[in-house]
């Protein structure tokens, strides 16, 4: 509720600077000189296209932009995951910032569930699902595979998903539920001495299910396309 209660865009400053970036999982600051029309308009702009997603705060305090090494105009975003500030390096226009926000607010290795599905659909990029079984499983997969996951980024999101309570979905991806549990136990046996190799065996199966969706898709008139793992 947190976003909804605050305006649009807030005022930061040296004083207020460490403490409204923690006050919600994702902060975005924008930083630009005061007398910069044209920079404050897009940056306001979106904000108000944003809002219900995100935090956003500006400043025209030199010293900040300073203090994270950033040129003005520049902006900022700071979580509670993942990387804790990264710095949006295209253009300072509208459009190239909302796309930076929507690939940087997706976590790197995220969980895929109720809450989350629609955010990942709405993505518009593939999404990897890594079934797995447990909190242990999760850990020691995930932990292997971020560091090749990463180089993705934007281009494809990766999310485990339950195992146990969702295994069944595997079906809508054209997998045998079987197959996904088999899966992990083949990764774990391995300890993972490769993610680039399982990465490269997530990519073909991609290409399998790509195809399979697009026929699909032509008989269905379904937009829908996902990849698994």
């Amino acid at each position: 509720m947190i976003k909804q209660s605050l305006p649009a865009v807030s005022l930061v400053t040296a004083d207020n600077f460490e403490t409204f970036i923690k006050s919600d999982k994702i902060v975005i600051v924008g930083f630009f000189d005061a007398t910069d029309v044209a920079s404050n308009q897009t940056f306001t702009a979106l904000a108000q296209s944003q809002r219900d997603d995100f935090v956003f705060g500006a400043t025209n305090d030199a010293s900040l932009a300073e203090q994270e090494s950033l040129k003005r105009p520049g902006v900022i975003m700071c979580k509670t995951y993942d990387d804790p500030k990264t710095v949006h390096e295209g253009p300072f226009e509208e459009k190239s910032l909302s796309e930076w926000t929507k690939v940087n607010s997706m976590p790197i290795f995220g969980e895929i569930g109720p809450t989350t599905f629609a955010t990942y659909m709405d993505s518009g990029i593939p999404l990897a699902y890594l079934f797995v079984q447990n909190e242990e499983q999760k850990a020691q997969l995930t932990g292997d595979l971020k560091p090749t996951v990463r180089k993705y980024r934007g281009k494809i999101n990766f999310g485990t998903i339950d195992a146990v309570q969702y295994g069944s979905h595997a079906g809508t991806l054209n997998l045998y539920v079987a197959y996904a549990y088999r899966t992990d136990h083949i990764a774990m046996k391995r300890s993972l001495r490769s993610s680039s190799m399982i990465l490269q065996r997530m990519r073909n199966i991609h290409l399998i299910n790509l195809r399979r969706s697009m026929l699909t898709t032509s008989r269905n008139s379904s937009t829908v396309t996902s990849m698994a793992v």
